[in-house]
C-alpha cells in the first residue's frame, strides 16, 4: 500500500491526501515522492480546487499554493474565510467565497507561468502587484533582477482594475 493516497471528492473539487504513516513519523524520502506524484496528479484535474492533507490522526492541514495569499489584503481575507467555511462543513459557501477570487488566481498565472517558463524571475511582477494592492509602495527590483517595462505595468494595472474586490 503506498503512504500517499488520493481520494477525490464533493465532484472532484476536493482532494483529501491522507499520509499512512504511523502516529509521530516524520515525513521520509518515499512519503514526499508519494507527496510529489500526488501534486503533479492533481494539478493536472481542472475541477481540484482544494487540497487537505490527513495525516495518521486524521488532522487537517488546509494546503494551497503560498502565491494564493497575494490575493488577500488586511481587510479582504478570502482565503482565511472559505477555508474556514469549508473546514466547518459549509461546503457550497466555501466554493462560492472560493470562486470568488478566481480572476484574481488566473491574473496571478497569466504573469508567473508565462514569464517563469521564459526564465524570468517576476520579482518585478510581484512587487508592482503588491504596489497595486496597496501593500508596499516601492516596485523597483535590484540587478541582477528586472523591472517590469511600462507597457507590463499598463497591462497589470487594467487587469487589477477588472476584479471584482
Amino acid at each position: 500500500m503506498s503512504n500517499v493516497e488520493v481520494r477525490l471528492e464533493h465532484d472532484e473539487t476536493l482532494a483529501r491526501v491522507v499520509l499512512n504513516a504511523p502516529k509521530g513519523n516524520i515525513l521520509d524520502t518515499a512519503m514526499i515522492e508519494g507527496l510529489i506524484a500526488a501534486n503533479r496528479d492533481l494539478a493536472r484535474r481542472p475541477t481540484v480546487k482544494l487540497m487537505v492533507l490527513e495525516g495518521a490522526e486524521s488532522k487537517n492541514i488546509t494546503a494551497r499554493y503560498t502565491t494564493m495569499y497575494l490575493l488577500q489584503t488586511p481587510t479582504y481575507q478570502p482565503i482565511r474565510e472559505y477555508t474556514k467555511l469549508i473546514m466547518n462543513g459549509q461546503w457550497e459557501q466555501g466554493i462560492a467565497k472560493y470562486n470568488e477570487v478566481e480572476p484574481g488566481r488566473r491574473l496571478l498565472n497569466d504573469f508567473f507561468w508565462e514569464n517563469y517558463r521564459k526564465g524570468v524571475y517576476v520579482v518585478g511582477y510581484w512587487k508592482y502587484w503588491l504596489k497595486l494592492r496597496g501593500l508596499i509602495s516601492n516596485e523597483v527590483v535590484r540587478p541582477p533582477l528586472i523591472n517590469i517595462t511600462e507597457d507590463q505595468k499598463s497591462w497589470m494595472e487594467k487587469r487589477v482594475a477588472e476584479l471584482p474586490w
